[in-house]
């Protein structure tokens, strides 16, 4: 009895010892993937389809993207021209040398740190304006000369400065107490209709018209954010 047990524990301690231990299969999980489509960065981001956007240290805005823009000091200058050899328009001596090229779209734009009354002496160039048009530190309105101009935002006084369709109109736009954004902008003078060529230059390729021209200039005053 006793070899009978002897013989049945060894059987039982060999079984389990060669006995392979069984493992549960694991099943790997993958993740969906990610959308991996990217937002353009705000800055290039427009409101107006095919424009750019200018961005600088004290100035935002949009232009189209036919539009050159520089930046010299505090000032940001848009212009566009075609090459296109003729009289100047503004020689009224008629000793000048023929341009190269039609200007048709010329702006400036500078933030001065100054109140509207300072800015618009040291702008203007003379004291003419400060001395008879303005009231309770604001400009008096002169119909033609000193005019109301809203564009978007944007709310203040248009100057009007020029003969014989060459000159420029002026925008002054307080911001704050110390702080007055300054628009310049260009008439262009071969588009006035006291050039007896006038016609000629309007049915020029590439030229940006006048009517275009002005919706152009309103469209980056409206898109227009002064940084503080």
């Amino acid at each position: 009895m006793l070899i009978v047990l002897v013989v049945i524990l060894a059987g039982a301690v060999g079984y389990f010892a060669l006995r392979k231990p069984i493992t549960e299969p694991t099943t790997q999980i993958t993740p969906p993937p990610t959308n991996t489509t990217q937002t353009p960065p705000p800055s290039s981001q427009t409101n107006n389809p095919g424009w750019k956007k200018y961005s600088g240290t004290s100035l935002e805005f949009e232009y189209p993207s036919l539009i050159s823009t520089k930046q010299e000091g505090e000032t940001i200058t848009l212009n566009h021209s075609i090459v296109y050899k003729h009289t100047n328009p503004c020689d009224f001596r008629g000793d000048a040398p023929p341009l190269d090229k039609l200007s048709d779209f010329g702006v400036s734009l500078m933030v001065l740190n100054k109140n509207l009354k300072d800015t618009v002496q040291s702008n203007e160039g003379s004291d003419y304006v400060v001395k008879n048009f303005f009231e309770n530190n604001t400009l008096k309105l002169s119909e033609g000369f000193i005019d109301k101009f809203n564009a978007g935002p944007l709310n203040g006084f248009q100057i009007t400065s020029g003969v014989e369709g060459c000159g420029r109109y002026t925008y002054y736009f307080p911001m704050s107490s110390t702080k007055t954004l300054v628009v310049n902008r260009s008439f262009i003078p071969e588009f006035s209709p006291v050039n007896g060529d006038y016609q000629t230059y309007l049915n020029l390729s590439d030229i940006i018209p006048p009517n275009q021209e002005k919706e152009f200039f309103i469209k980056i005053l409206s898109s227009l954010k002064v940084k503080s």
